[in-house]
């Protein structure tokens, strides 16, 4: 006797039906507004400011600066207006001397597209130095009002005892270690 062999069968491909596809949208276009108004609320994760600081904290990374805290507020609070301007500021160490950190700040201002420019002389040891621009680069972001985007670089004085936070590592400037921060900040959310 010959053993009988099933026949295979090639399975047909069903068409979903019309609700599956109703519902199926529905859920699709449900999910993307969620997802819209996670990113544009006061609980997104998203600042725009850290955005545009991130190459100039790469090019101090890249120079030898580590890490050492960053506070930044992405603006959507509706308390108040002070709280619709997002910001960031990134603190450094770099173990070089102040000259050297006053160099390494303008140079990656620069290659950063901003023109940083001080009203203080660099060379006094014992007063810190602000380096600011707030005319070169306008706000790359739609939901943000128009405008300039406000950047700056600061170097601490010799002997300044900074930290990041209450019980953190005293962060101190001295001839063979500076500490640095950018920050930049864009106009105002649109209400």
């Amino acid at each position: 006797m010959k053993p009988t062999i099933p026949k295979q069968t090639t399975p047909t491909k069903r068409k979903p039906s019309l609700p599956v596809i109703i519902f199926s949208s529905i859920g699709l276009i449900f999910a993307g507004y969620l997802l819209y108004i996670y990113f544009h609320s006061p609980f997104s994760p998203i600042n725009r400011a850290a955005e545009v600081a991130a190459p100039l904290e790469s090019a101090l990374v890249k120079a030898g600066g580590v890490k050492k805290c960053s506070l930044g507020d992405p603006g959507f609070s509706s308390f108040g207006v002070d709280n619709l301007r997002p910001s960031h500021t990134g603190v450094y160490q770099l173990q070089v001397g102040r000259k050297e950190a006053i160099e390494i700040i303008t140079r990656i201002g620069k290659e950063n597209g901003f023109e940083f420019k001080t009203d203080k002389p660099t060379d006094d040891v014992n007063a810190g130095v602000n380096f600011i621009d707030q005319t070169s680069k306008r706000n790359p972001y739609s939901e943000l009002r128009d405008g300039y985007v406000y950047a700056s670089g600061g170097v601490d004085r010799y002997g300044s005892n900074q930290q990041c936070g209450i019980g953190t590592e005293i962060l101190v400037t001295n001839e063979s270690q500076t500490i640095v921060y950018v920050y930049v900040s864009l106009p105002d959310r649109k209400k």
